[in-house]
């Protein structure tokens, strides 16, 4: 950028100007707006050939690449791969070739694999070229690993070696820089170190520095406040009767001079300050006081003046003051920080084996035996040092290990030996373990002892266990032969001389028995039976059954098997003789006339058939001749009119040509009824005879259900309505019934507020047990998370979140939804921060808490440091449709250069895009990017800026930290803030002056609130705010940030944005300064009030702003 004219931005002179071509050492910056400057490359980059880009400054045989921690670093190449230098990766040798070790140079060093079997193994240190027969030392500033190496690796920058080294180490760090454990630092702001420093100095009283100054003569005096200008001894006021209102100035011929006939008194800042001839008195401002414009004003902090000095006089480097304060005597250094301790040149770090509190004048000593690291904080932070092998660390020191343990150096406790192993007190190894002689009743394995197994024994010491003579036992662990014994004899056995014997058949005995008993009279058993119970009578043979008395004969109608204790009745309808031995012995009845014999029984003759008595058909009548169902007798045929009945006796039949009809009878109707009221889970049904309404016995059967009753009671099934009836004799009959789908009551979205440390219970108030609930949470950035599938009517939640309980009875059915959003509130919340809010089309809150609406089309400067002038963010208004602006890009302007964000969260690097992806975290220019799926964090320091990618920005900073900008002046004084002109000038808004322009004016000349918003308008966004679930919420209907709502849906129409993205970003704005200052949590808010998710406004930034490319997207947008 260019600010020529724009007195605020003359400050960046002191580091950045417009130029045509830039130091071979610095790359060129251009920007339509931002004008053309020189800037440093990163640490680790150089600039490109044609000094527009930035490239890693690589050696050969290394390549551009980052550490576990994401720091930039040059890695060698692997064997086998090369580089020339200035590499984004190592080039690899062609296949079949490799190189001698890691750090290729170019494709020479690159040869056969073949030829490595021949070549010559080298110790650390040393070499062999290809054809040597000899190793050679290797040269300092190289190194080898030893093996076969062709060619010794040189160090990577920043490391040396002398000749014949296995590795290399940290070279002595250049000017600029100093060594740590890590290797060389750049020194920081506002000091300087010599070459080879191992730490640096800060700069004279009154003079700063940028990163990495390399001698004193690098520290210049800061920027000059208004009324001063520039000279080789620091800051000077302008003489009497002159007067400069610009910050920076440089030389005396900026102040200027007062109009004829007036006179102003030293260090006057504006014209207003020059007074007609003889009417300035010259001002003496008391201790503590500098003199600026004729009025008096407090020192500032960190200075001091006496009496009559009428200027202010910076505290000793490193001393600090309070406003105010009258000499340097007032001046004292800031209380160290725990860790450190006073001395007369400031802080310093306590040593190892010490600790120091907050404000400490000296460090105190670790406790006799313990030691710490260096800065330590407290007595806690000594520790003993470790113990040595065979002794254990304890609260009071080290310890010997007990027998029986061991262990190694620095032990926090001691290890026991393997079970069955012993060790004496203060051993150090597991081989200090041994096994121990086994006692009586063990054995020794390779193991350790074990116990002996049962009817085994032995005694102490032994290798073996002996085993019981013949027929004895003992138990497992047996001592001596004394413990065997003959075992008592188990149930069906007997004790005899030689040991136990088995019962013979019909007798018995119980365990432990000496003799056998004889079986009950007509009783038997099998040999080795075991009580009274085994005795019994002989199995009966077929035709019988047993009783208590024995053997009985079956009965009529019945029949019975070999060994049977009871008859079997014969079918229903079939008969039998007493004594029958299977079901072939029951037989029905024979028929009566006029019927036959089927499986079931006597079935009636159907009509035009006849039957006489015990027949098995029935007999037809002949061609086109009638009978009545039943008929006995041929002569029961009738035949058809004009035909003479056959000639026939009683129990003549049909001639046998005459085929005998079939006997099935053609199958029954039936339909299945739902008995009572259903359930919605269940339902009571039984089968009906189509016919009769005969209840009948059926199987009912659903999928895999199936059930057999005449009521039955089923659970209605979600896969499958459909439930069949079958009985036989019958045709199926089928039935759907569907499960009920849930009607209780509409979907609804309530809210409630909880502390943030208290938990609540969101209840959806459904008794039903067939309605199945499964809870979810809206997602951080888009859509519904699972949250909870427990089906639970009830559930506790602690932290903020749109939770949402959907009911239904089938996973089919569309379900009805209770959605709470549940709000937390930090009742101890105490902020010392300060939020500058740009949104919508645009809409600024000031730090101070003032709203307005600016309709500004260029460059502005949002906020800046007014005190050191150490960061500027500036921010670019473009059109968002007709009469209406809105945050396009957002620079960041430190001492390093300037980095831009860009709507879609592009990172303009001096012209090299590249974004970040969630969860990723990177430093650019000394600024901390991160950025978590919808927010994009930059952290300066002093600053920090939240960016949404869209059109919202929150900048934060601390309360009382001096601003100046759109978000004004941060001076807890809401009064004066659209009254914060950077040049006075009456026809343009406050907002207007702080435009970033070569002339002044030239962004036109823009009122605040300029444009009326239609009532109608406004009642309808209060009509959407009232109907959401946060409207009996006190804190919710903020009618600054509801009207800024209006007016965005007022001018949404000829945005560029998708539908009502604008006026959602001003409801949006709200949630965030709730959060802000009263520590109020309002999660996915957007669902309720049908805005945009996080995700539809990354995605909307990126469609209206970056024009990513496939090598340059983040990973989520690939």
């Amino acid at each position: 950028m260019f600010w020529q004219g724009a007195v605020v931005f003359l400050i960046l002179s002191l580091f950045r100007s417009s130029v045509a071509e830039c130091p071979s050492h610095q790359a060129m910056f251009s920007d339509p707006f931002m004008g053309t400057f020189c800037y440093d490359c990163s640490e680790g980059w150089v600039p490109s050939e044609d000094q527009l880009d930035c490239l890693p400054d690589c050696p050969a045989g290394t390549f551009f690449s980052g550490d576990a921690f994401g720091n930039a670093i040059c890695a060698q190449c692997a064997k086998g791969a090369w580089s020339a230098g200035r590499a984004n990766f190592c080039t690899s040798c062609p296949n079949g070739y490799t190189t001698a070790g890691l750090g290729a140079t170019s494709a020479d060093e690159c040869y056969p694999e073949s030829e490595e079997e021949d070549a010559v193994t080298c110790p650390v240190g040393y070499h062999a070229p290809a054809g040597a027969t000899r190793c050679s030392i290797c040269p300092a500033n190289t190194y080898s690993e030893g093996g076969v190496v062709r060619d010794c690796t040189p160090c990577p920058a920043g490391r040396v070696s002398d000749a014949g080294s296995s590795s290399c180490v940290l070279a002595p760090c250049e000017a600029g820089k100093y060594m740590t454990d890590e290797g060389c630092q750049t020194c920081p702001r506002n000091h300087y170190s010599n070459a080879g420093a191992s730490e640096c100095t800060r700069c004279p009283d009154g003079k700063v520095s940028e990163y990495g100054a390399g001698s004193v003569d690098e520290c210049e005096y800061g920027a000059c406040l208004q009324g001063q200008y520039m000279t080789a001894t620091g800051c000077q006021q302008c003489p009497p009767n002159t007067f400069n209102m610009r910050f920076g100035m440089i030389s005396v011929q900026s102040c200027q001079d007062c109009p004829a006939g007036t006179t102003s008194p030293a260090g006057s800042t504006s014209a207003n300050d020059c007074k007609p001839d003889g009417s300035f008195v010259p001002v003496v401002c008391d201790a503590g006081e500098f003199e600026v414009g004729g009025a008096c004003q407090q020192c500032p902090e960190n200075t001091f003046s006496g009496a009559g000095d009428n200027s202010c006089s910076d505290c000793p480097s490193g001393k600090i003051s309070e406003s105010g304060s009258s000499s340097m005597s007032d001046c004292q250094f800031a209380p160290c920080h725990s860790g450190s301790f006073m001395t007369s040149q400031g802080c310093r770090q306590c040593k190892a084996n010490t600790y120091s509190r907050r404000g400490a004048l000296s460090c105190s000593a670790c406790p006799t035996g313990k030691v710490s690291s260096p800065g330590s904080t407290s007595v806690f932070d000594c520790h003993y040092a470790p113990c040595i092998a065979g002794d254990y660390m304890t609260e009071s020191g080290c310890q010997q290990c007990e027998e029986n343990t061991y262990s190694g150096p620095g032990a926090e406790a001691c290890t026991s030996c393997p079970d069955g192993k012993v060790s004496a007190a203060g051993s150090t190894l597991i081989d200090d373990c041994d096994f121990a002689p086994c006692s009586a009743g063990d054995y020794m394995t390779e193991s350790g002892c074990q116990q002996c197994g049962e009817n085994t024994y032995s005694g102490d010491g032994a290798s073996s266990c002996t085993s019981c003579p013949d027929g004895k036992l003992s138990a497992a662990g047996s001592t001596s032969e004394g413990d065997c014994a003959y075992a008592p004899c188990s149930a069906g056995n007997y004790i005899t001389e030689s040991g136990c014997q088995q019962c013979g058949e019909n007798t018995y005995s119980g365990a432990g028995a000496s003799s056998c008993t004889s079986c009950p009279d007509g009783k038997l058993s099998a040999a080795g039976a075991t009580s009274e119970a085994d005795c019994e009578y002989a199995p009966c043979s077929a035709g019988d059954y047993m009783t208590e008395s024995g053997c009985q004969q079956c009965g009529e109608n019945t029949y019975s098997g070999a060994g049977a204790s009871s008859c079997t009745s014969c079918p229903d309808g079939k008969l039998s003789g007493a004594g029958s031995t299977s079901e072939a012995d029951c037989q029905y009845e024979p028929c009566q006339p006029g019927s036959h014999m089927t499986e079931d029984g006597c079935v009636q003759c159907p009509e035009n058939t006849f039957s006489g008595p015990g027949a098995e058909v029935c007999e037809l009548c002949p061609p086109e001749w009638s009978a009545p169902a039943g008929s006995t007798d041929p002569g029961d045929c009738t035949p058809p009119k004009d035909t003479e009945s056959p000639t026939t006796s009683k129990y003549n039949t049909i001639p046998a040509t005459t085929p005998n009809i079939p006997t099935e009878p053609p199958a029954k109707l039936l339909r299945i009824f739902i008995a009572g009221r259903p359930t919605p889970a269940t339902v009571r049904l039984n089968c009906l005879d189509e016919v009769t309404n005969e209840i009948l016995t059926a199987t009912f059967s659903n999928g895999g259900n199936s059930v057999q009753g005449q009521e039955v009671n089923v659970e209605l099934n979600c896969d499958d309505p459909t439930w069949v009836c079958t009985v036989e004799g019958y045709a199926q009959d089928t039935l759907d019934i569907p499960v009920p789908k849930y009607n209780g009551g509409e979907s609804s979205v309530s809210a409630v507020v909880i502390n943030a440390d208290e938990t609540t219970i969101l209840d959806t108030g459904v008794q039903d047990e067939s309605v199945s609930v499964t809870w979810s949470k809206a997602s951080e950035f888009h859509g519904e998370s699972n949250w909870n599938h427990k089906g639970k009517n009830q559930v506790t939640v602690s932290k903020a979140g749109r939770y949402t309980a959907s009911l239904r009875r089938c996973p089919n059915h569309e379900p009805v939804t209770k959605s709470i959003n549940v709000i937390t509130k930090d009742p101890n919340f105490v902020s010392d921060k300060k939020i500058c809010s740009v949104f919508g089309d645009p809409h600024i809150l000031t730090f101070d808490g003032t709203h307005y609406t600016f309709h500004g089309e260029c460059p502005y400067v949002l906020a800046m440091d007014c005190s050191r002038y150490q960061w500027y963010i500036y921010g670019k208004f473009g059109p968002c449709g007709d009469g209406a602006t809105c945050l396009e890009t957002i620079d960041i302007i430190t001492r390093r250069g300037p980095l831009e964000l860009k709507r879609g969260f592009g990172i303009n690097d001096h012209g090299r895009m590249f974004g970040i992806s969630k969860g990723e975290s990177v430093n650019v220019r000394g600024i901390d990017l991160s950025f978590d799926g919808a927010i994009m964090t930059a952290d300066i320091g002093d600053v920090v800026l939240k960016w949404d990618g869209l059109s919202t920005l929150n900048i934060i900073v601390n309360q009382g930290y001096t601003t100046c900008g759109l978000c004004s002046t941060n001076d807890d004084n809401s009064a004066n803030d659209l009254l914060h002109y950077l040049y006075p000038n009456n026809a343009m808004s406050f907002a207007d002056t702080w435009a970033v322009t070569s002339l002044r004016g030239s962004c036109g000349v823009n009122s605040l609130n300029n444009v009326p918003v239609d009532q109608d308008i406004i009642d309808s966004m209060y009509n959407d705010i009232e109907s959401s679930p946060f409207s009996e919420l006190d804190f919710w209907n903020d009618s600054e940030f509801v009207l800024a709502a209006a007016h965005d849906r007022q001018m949404d129409p000829n945005s560029p944005f998708k539908a009502n993205y604008m006026e959602c970003s001003c409801i949006q704005a709200l949630v965030d300064h709730l959060y802000n200052t009263q520590g109020i949590t309002i999660s996915r808010w957007d669902i309720d009030l049908n805005c945009p998710s996080p995700r539809e406004i990354l995605l909307e930034g990126v469609r209206t702003g970056c024009p990513w490319t496939k090598s340059n997207a983040p990973f989520y947008l690939r």
